[in-house]
């Protein structure tokens, strides 16, 4: 003898399946891609930002990176969530960084993956 399912319960059943997906596939853990939405928060490797601005502070930067790579990594993770740089993703899926220049430098000196957040303001 077979039971019959409801469609509710499979509905309930799937949507419940959905959710614990999502819950795991975190918005920040979206890699870059050259047609990300507007307001997309993704992981992006710094080597492919091209800069809008044309020069840095670098005593600055000396002195950051070295607070930056005395931070634990929960820490550094942390610190890089709260900093989200934004970009623009031009022509030929170019990303530009907008602000977080300087960051980006900082992570680059501090020894830290070679990555940080940045969110698309502008496709």
């Amino acid at each position: 003898m077979q039971i019959p399912i409801r469609k509710s319960f499979f509905s309930a059943l799937v949507l419940s399946w959905l959710l614990v997906v999502a819950v795991a596939v975190r918005a920040d853990e979206v890699p870059y891609s050259p047609d990300l939405p507007t307001n997309t928060v993704c992981l992006v490797q710094i080597a492919q930002l091209h800069p809008t601005q044309f020069a840095l502070g670098l005593k600055e930067v000396e002195e950051r990176a070295e607070k930056f790579k005395a931070l634990k990594e929960a820490k550094r993770e942390a610190y890089l969530h709260k900093h989200i740089a934004p970009i623009a993703i031009g022509p030929g899926g170019i990303p530009y960084i907008l602000d977080g220049q300087h960051l980006a430098r900082i992570v680059l000196e501090s020894g830290a993956k070679p990555e940080m957040y940045v969110e698309v303001k502008q496709n």
